[in-house]
């Protein structure tokens, strides 16, 4: 428990649920703080634990490990009643290789953790961080096995990517390790050695962290002389590939156009000139020459670096409408940007001083973390894009028209969120606008249901009359399980038809309207992956799905009356 320390219960018999739980991590037992009271440890006189990773020793039970966020590495030898910190982090922590200044310590334990004991020898374990890392005296000292920020070290420079996240010994030999991280999937064979090779397993495994993704237009009509499709994927930049007259869109290998962390992918899909790629916290840049640019022009404006923004922060380009808001000439240029306000362009965001807010703060500013109140979910409307929607972290769904004017704060916003009588008060994932109806859309949230018990369900539709003067929020949750949606889209063929992406693949339903609603989840060739953003090319030939491990796939977006084939899709 990352707010006040570790704790242990049974299962009594054959009963399915734990009954008690006992403070393991406690004063009076080697841990420097908490009481045991229920109170936040930084509550009891101590920084918050924040993230924790458990792991039991399989040839000595009562031999367990701590890797706490805060806290560094704790051991119990004697079942959890005992405590003793064997590293603190990152300055006890032994480097195998040379580090750079940055790379050295560069743990992010709140983001990457986890560790896994040999199962023969109860002193030896690998621990996951920016790094993998080895121990063989109980966790006194850690060396580092894959140095992904050191060139210099021998046999494994560039071989691991960073941020590990997972790892398995294999067939309980402690010199097979797979580590897993945002690079993919690594195998050593030596991982006992003091410096061990690592070899990549995805040439044949799709791995890739996609956040979001882009398609060219009528992506699946076969006249079409060139089809384009590009993504930003956690740790791994942004990219696209290209398939050319004829080509049957099938894996490829993609082409990296911007670093860092890829966030939202963007491109005009009229003159295929203009490639937009933004890395965190809304750090945008483009491409003037088309697929092969990179992404050297800047076109972000420094008016919002001192705004409250997420480290996912979204933009979007109006891809969509006719000759007017899209021209044939010059292409589609409206451009919106989320941070805890709504921001505007209308001329392909370059120069980026031409950027200006056009909404006052729309989230409920939250204290406590600058990461709660921000805009998550942002869409222009369909058909006209002086609408838009907004939704945000902190629960907050606004309807937004009269962009497009060109002047600070010169549209009008509704707040739709009705004090979350309705709509749960939980994470705003993604809205879905209506194709048809521009006063109606599908929104997606997180958390679970736990969280709101009051109102459960992650699928709302709201339908506004007169720009959302009045307003009613449906569940349309049906029989989804109680996981988080984070991607939404409604069929302009069909729009009864709706796709959800989810923590656990993609399902669907051919009758929203209905009450409850059935979804199905699709199997056949899409893993069971969260699903973190669908997209729906200009022309409505194609679905893409972009995942969170398993790369982008397409899908073939039926007609009116066409049925819907759960094995259609493209890697």
């Amino acid at each position: 428990n990352g707010a006040n320390g570790i704790y242990r219960s049974t299962v009594p018999g054959t009963a399915s649920c734990p009954v008690g739980w006992t403070l393991l991590s406690r004063p009076d037992n080697g841990w420097p703080g908490g009481s045991g009271s229920g109170l936040p440890y930084y509550q009891s006189g101590g920084n918050p634990l924040r993230r924790m990773d458990l792991a039991t020793a399989p040839s000595n039970p009562a031999v367990i490990y701590a890797q706490v966020q805060n806290l560094g590495v704790w051991r119990s030898t004697d079942g959890g009643s005992n405590w003793t910190q064997t590293a603190t982090q990152p300055d006890d922590f032994s480097t195998g290789c040379v580090m750079d200044a940055f790379g050295n310590g560069m743990l992010f334990q709140d983001y990457n953790a986890g560790i896994v004991v040999s199962p023969t020898d109860p002193d030896t374990l690998f621990l996951s961080a920016t790094d993998v890392w080895r121990s063989t005296d109980g966790g006194q000292s850690f060396r580092n096995l894959s140095c992904g920020y050191d060139e210099t070290a021998p046999g494994v420079p560039g071989t691991v990517h960073v941020d590990n996240h997972a790892r398995a010994i294999v067939g309980g030999d402690d010199d097979r390790l797979l580590v897993g991280n945002d690079g993919g999937i690594y195998y050593s064979a030596n991982a006992t050695a003091a410096q061990p090779q690592f070899q990549p397993l995805n040439d044949t495994l799709a791995t890739i962290e996609f956040y979001s993704g882009a398609l060219s237009a009528d992506f699946n009509d076969p006249a079409v002389n060139e089809r384009f499709i590009g993504g930003g994927a956690q740790d791994n930049g942004a990219s696209n590939v290209r398939y050319g007259p004829g080509e049957v869109p099938a894996a490829a290998l993609w082409t990296l156009r911007s670093g860092g962390d890829g966030i939202n992918v963007a491109f005009d899909p009229i003159l295929a000139q203009r490639w937009y790629y933004s890395s965190q916290f809304l750090f945008i840049a483009a491409s003037t020459n088309g697929y092969d640019g990179l992404a050297d022009v800047d076109a972000t404006s420094p008016d919002w670096s001192a705004d409250r923004r997420g480290f996912l922060a979204p933009f979007r380009l109006y891809t969509r409408g006719n000759e007017t808001t899209c021209p044939s000439a010059s292409g589609c240029q409206r451009m919106l940007a989320g941070t805890f306000r709504v921001w505007e362009h209308l001329s392909g965001g370059m120069p980026n001083t031409a950027w200006y807010a056009n909404s006052p703060d729309l989230t409920k500013q939250l204290s406590g973390g600058t990461d709660l109140s921000i805009i998550n979910a942002l869409e222009h409307g369909p058909a006209d894009p002086t609408r838009a929607w907004v939704g945000t972290n902190d629960g907050n769904v606004w309807f937004g028209f009269g962009l497009g004017q060109g002047t600070t704060e010169s549209a009008t916003w509704v707040n739709l969120t009705g004090a979350n009588t309705v709509l749960p008060n939980r994470p705003v994932m993604d809205i879905a606008p209506h194709p048809g109806n521009p006063g109606e859309a599908l929104v997606g949230l997180s958390g679970f249901d736990q969280n709101t018990p009051t109102t459960p369900g992650h699928v709302y539709r709201v339908r506004c009359v007169a720009d959302c003067a009045s307003f009613d929020w449906a569940d349309l949750s049906g029989n989804l399980p109680n996981i988080p949606v984070n991607a939404l889209a409604i069929n302009p063929h069909r729009p009864t038809q709706a796709f959800a992406g989810t923590d656990w693949g993609l399902y669907y339903s051919d009758n929203i309207e209905v009450s409850p609603v059935l979804w199905q989840r699709f199997g056949g060739d899409l893993p069971p992956a969260m699903v973190w953003d669908l997209v729906i090319d200009r022309g409505d030939t194609t679905l893409a799905i972009f995942t969170r491990s398993r790369g982008a796939w397409v899908y073939p977006l039926p007609g009116s009356t066409d049925a819907l084939l759960i094995d259609g899709f493209e890697d």
